[in-house]
């Protein structure tokens, strides 16, 4: 069976494309069979970005595991000086977000690769909406890559229903990073942010509108 953390060569294609607004930014995705949420951006993508853009998420930002590119696009609109990288395992996922940050205009940088430790990149901020259905183990292997390659002081940002695993994801991040907390919950999802050690200045905050 496939599934969009893995390459399906075999899987047919069946394009479709879709509006969104977020705030008074307008938005136009093009998705794909084979990747998370093709038919709109899903609730936890969404709570995600609304509760990470009034904070500091610094000048270097990792889309992990971005899809067909909805949270780094979105966000470059709103950190226009940000350096945004978006990344994926799954082949598909990387060529729609391709398309998808030039039909929104979005400067980011799109990359294929199953271990971001091997891109030889560091970032202060990372987010991601793990992929459930790949199974703990590979799960836990993300959170531990992101520590490797954020900034000291670099924080990764996670939403994930409680019912899919939120608590003991909160307890695995407890054992990895110095610091690790539930910053918000909302209707059965939780977003969890952890932070590595040392902290350093974040040379860019949110200058644009919302």
């Amino acid at each position: 069976m496939s599934h969009y953390f893995v390459d399906d060569p075999d899987l047919r294609s069946e394009r479709r494309s879709f509006d969104y607004t977020f705030g008074n930014e307008h938005f136009t995705f093009t998705t794909d069979l084979g990747v998370f949420s093709k038919e709109h951006v899903d609730f936890g993508s969404y709570l995600l970005i609304r509760y990470v853009l009034g904070l500091p998420l610094g000048g270097k930002i990792l889309d992990l595991g971005c899809g067909f590119g909805p949270i780094g696009i979105i966000l470059k609109r709103f950190f226009p000086e940000a350096e945004i990288d978006l990344v994926d395992v799954n082949p598909r996922a990387v060529e729609l977000s391709r398309l998808n940050a030039a039909a929104n205009r979005a400067d980011v940088q799109v990359c294929l690769t199953d271990d971001i430790t091997t891109l030889q990149k560091h970032y202060h901020s990372i987010l991601l909406n793990p992929p459930i259905r790949a199974g703990k183990a590979t799960i836990y292997g993300l959170y531990e890559k992101s520590r490797e390659v954020l900034y000291p002081g670099g924080t990764l940002y996670i939403v994930i229903r409680k019912k899919q695993g939120a608590e003991s994801t909160i307890r695995k991040l407890k054992e990895l990073f110095n610091d690790a907390e539930v910053l918000a919950k909302d209707s059965g999802y939780w977003i969890l942010r952890a932070v590595k050690a040392d902290a350093q200045h974040l040379p860019y905050e949110r200058t644009a509108h919302q």
